[in-house]
């Protein structure tokens, strides 16, 4: 497994693996389709795995993002719109490499970052609305990116350890430099807070003018993964050494659990009541509450 995430609603839930395949369930678990991706790659690709999933408000889009390995020739990347039938809307090529997708309520604003270093923004027809190279003048790929509930706010990350709030134009409305390497972002509906994780294991949330109100530090491990609900009441963190931290909109530790091996992928729903995780080959339905 290499991908979840849970639609805002809660009732639906998508898991990605290595081998191409997108598998959306019930909130109980059970099995409602799978999507072959490696099916409808194009013959020269040899590879085609999950990067990234983002499902909208009820699950009825499915925002999937492959990264294909075509042998010797260079990693590239593709995007698809999924309803819930399982068709395909439409897909698109992304140059590099996707580290991250969103999507938001409406499934009228996406969003992905690249290795190519840019971030891309889409719209619902799969047509580039606009791309922020990032980071200026370093070089560095992008790493991750996320899109509010709304649409309104884009939040990207790099390498190179900044992360860059951006209107629905694509200007940043701030820019912050953090400890390190940015793995993962979120961020909440109308931008009005921000979460950004590190590779040494920070958490940075940050109000809506990029203001670092709470920087909750585990220097042993890394933040491979972060999340948020609508209203950025809950904050969920997903770490190297295996645990899923969980913080409240300023920051504070609320409670987290240990699921063994590292936990490369997190969700929650619009309430903050469900929580899903992915560590190996497991797919973790939690409550917001606690474990």
């Amino acid at each position: 497994m290499t991908a979840v995430d849970i639609s805002h609603d809660g009732f639906r839930i998508a898991a990605g693996t290595s081998g191409g395949d997108v598998l959306l369930f019930t909130e109980l678990g059970a099995l409602l389709w799978t999507y072959s991706g490696a099916d409808d790659a194009p013959q020269s690709v040899t590879d085609r795995s999950v990067a990234s999933l983002a499902l909208n408000l009820t699950g009825n889009r499915i925002l999937a993002g492959f990264t294909d390995d075509a042998g010797a020739e260079k990693e590239s990347s593709a995007i698809y719109l999924l309803d819930n039938k399982p068709l395909k809307m439409w897909s698109v090529a992304i140059n590099g490499v996707i580290s991250e997708i969103g999507l938001s309520d409406d499934a009228t604003r996406l969003v992905a970052g690249s290795s190519d270093q840019n971030i891309y923004s889409l719209n619902q027809d799969g047509l580039t609305r606009w791309k922020v190279m990032t980071p200026e003048g370093t070089g560095q790929p992008a790493n991750t990116a996320d899109v509010s509930s709304d649409g309104s706010r884009s939040l990207g990350g790099d390498a190179s350890g900044k992360a860059y709030l951006m209107n629905s134009d694509g200007v940043k409305i701030w820019t912050l430099d953090t400890d390190g390497a940015v793995n993962d972002v979120a961020v909440s509906n109308l931008g009005t807070r921000s979460g950004v994780g590190t590779s040494r294991g920070t958490v940075y949330i940050v109000a809506n003018q990029g203001t670092v109100i709470g920087q909750p530090s585990y220097p042993e491990t890394s933040i491979l993964a972060l999340a948020t609900n609508t209203g950025a009441t809950k904050f969920v963190a997903g770490t190297s050494d295996g645990r899923v931290l969980v913080f409240d909109g300023q920051g504070t530790s609320s409670w987290q659990t240990f699921l063994g091996g590292s936990v490369a992928a997190v969700g929650i729903n619009s309430s903050g009541s469900k929580i899903v995780a992915l560590s190996g080959n497991t797919v973790y339905l939690l409550t917001g509450n606690g474990p």
